[in-house]
C-alpha cells in the first residue's frame, strides 16, 4: 500500500520566508524528482533515509531516490549564509521489480546443436528492460535481446543450466533458470 502524503512548511529568517518544494504527491525508488527553494544559492542537502541529491549552488537540484529506503525522506537544504530552509518531505514507494521466465527449445539436443532460449519478462511499470544469459557449468550464449542461443559445440553430454536475466533502468533485476539436456550423439 503506498502512503501518499502532501506537506508544505514554511521557516523564517530574518522575517524573509525560505521555502523549497519537492514532487507533489509520492514517488518510486529511482525516480529523480526536481527540488527547489526560494533562497539565492543552496551550499548543501541532507537526506535522512538514502538517497542523493544532485547539484548545489543552484536553487534547484534532482534527488536520486534509487538507494532511498521506502517511506518518509526529508531533504533539509542549507541555503547561502548558513540559512536553513524549510525541509522538503517525499513520501518513496518501494519501485516494482521486473519478472522473467525462462524456456529452452528444443530443451534436448545433441552435442554440437544449439537451443534457442527464450525470456518472456515484463516489468510493471513498462520500463526498459536489458536482457543477459549466462550457461553453467558449459556452453556459449549468443544474444542480448528475449532470445538467445546456445551453442553446445565441444560440450560434454549432461545438463547445462542457463539462466535467463533482465535488469530495468533503475537497476532493479529478475533471473530465472531453465535446463538444456546434451546427448551423445549416436554411433555412426
Amino acid at each position: 500500500m503506498l502512503l501518499e502524503l502532501s506537506f508544505s512548511l514554511v521557516m523564517f529568517h530574518l522575517g524573509s520566508p525560505q521555502v523549497c518544494t519537492g514532487p507533489a504527491g509520492s514517488i518510486l525508488q529511482g525516480d529523480k524528482p526536481i527540488i527547489s527553494c526560494t533562497c539565492s544559492a543552496v551550499t548543501g542537502w541532507k537526506s535522512d533515509h538514502g538517497g542523493q541529491v544532485e547539484g548545489t549552488g543552484a536553487v534547484t537540484a534532482r534527488f536520486d531516490s534509487t538507494n532511498a529506503s521506502p517511506g518518509l525522506v526529508t531533504i533539509t537544504p542549507t541555503c547561502s549564509g548558513h540559512v536553513h530552509a524549510n525541509p522538503v518531505l517525499i513520501v518513496v514507494g518501494a519501485a516494482p521489480v521486473p519478472t522473467v521466465g525462462c524456456s529452452a527449445n528444443p530443451s534436448t539436443v545433441r552435442v554440437g546443436d544449439s537451443s534457442t532460449i527464450t525470456s518472456t519478462a515484463m516489468n510493471p511499470q513498462n520500463r526498459t528492460l536489458t536482457y543477459s544469459y549466462s550457461a553453467y557449468p558449459a556452453g556459449a550464449i549468443s544474444g542480448n535481446t528475449s532470445t538467445a542461443t546456445l551453442s553446445t559445440i565441444g560440450v560434454a553430454p549432461g545438463v547445462i543450466t542457463v539462466t535467463c536475466n533482465v535488469v530495468d533502468d533503475r537497476g532493479a533485476s529478475a533471473s530465472m533458470p531453465t535446463t538444456v539436456t546434451v546427448v551423445a550423439p549416436p554411433p555412426q
